[in-house]
């Protein structure tokens, strides 16, 4: 009878322990298989599983919220993208301007060379026909320098003769109201000493 007893002790027994010290029939079946060694790595795997699912949950939630600022950074990354692109428009344009200037610029730079020469080439010719009159006006023109510098030594002359002039002029001046002064005084003397010879 006592195998029945402990069926209805068994039979009795709750799923699973309530507390640490109590036994359920989990527990129990645990023991007659042989199990049980395994509950404490269970439980230690349990606790790594919880803190992984609470790592997890974390990562889940920075996650998410950086998945928030990716997407709020969408629309600037479309903004930024599209300014990059008419940057990178506006660079090509710029650049194609820039070879067309340099294109005309080459072009012009040779038809000013051509007309260079030519002009070149006329001018020589022009200086070969005109020699004869180059050489006669550079003639006259020494002449005429030399005619100038007489002219300025003459002039220099002329104008130190009438400083000269007008010093002398001046004193002529100066002579001719002495001379009356003189004169004055004379015919008074003359007529204080016919007065004493009267007296």
């Amino acid at each position: 009878m006592e195998p029945i007893g402990e069926v209805e002790s068994i039979a009795q027994m709750k799923p699973k322990a309530q507390t640490e010290h109590e036994d359920g029939l989990l527990e129990y079946l645990e023991d007659i298989i042989g199990t049980s060694m395994y509950k404490q790595p269970i439980e230690e795997a349990l606790v790594e599983v919880d803190n992984f699912n609470e790592a997890r949950g974390e990562k889940i939630t920075r996650l998410s919220i950086v998945a928030k600022e990716k997407s709020s950074l969408e629309a600037r990354k479309r903004e930024a993208e599209t300014y990059l692109r008419a940057m990178n428009e506006l660079a090509r344009k710029k650049s194609l301007l820039c070879q067309f200037h340099m294109g005309t610029l080459h072009t012009n730079i040779g038809i000013t060379e051509k007309a260079q020469v030519t002009l070149k080439e006329r001018l020589d010719g022009e200086e070969a026909k005109n020699k004869s009159t180059i050489e006669e006006i550079e003639e006259l023109q020494k002449a005429y320098d030399e005619k100038l510098e007489a002219f300025e030594q003459v002039k220099h002359h002329v104008d130190e003769l009438t400083k000269q002039a007008k010093q002398i002029e001046k004193e002529q001046v100066g002579l001719a109201e002495k001379k009356k002064h003189l004169a004055g005084k004379q015919k008074k003397l003359k007529k204080s000493i016919h007065d004493v010879s009267r007296c």
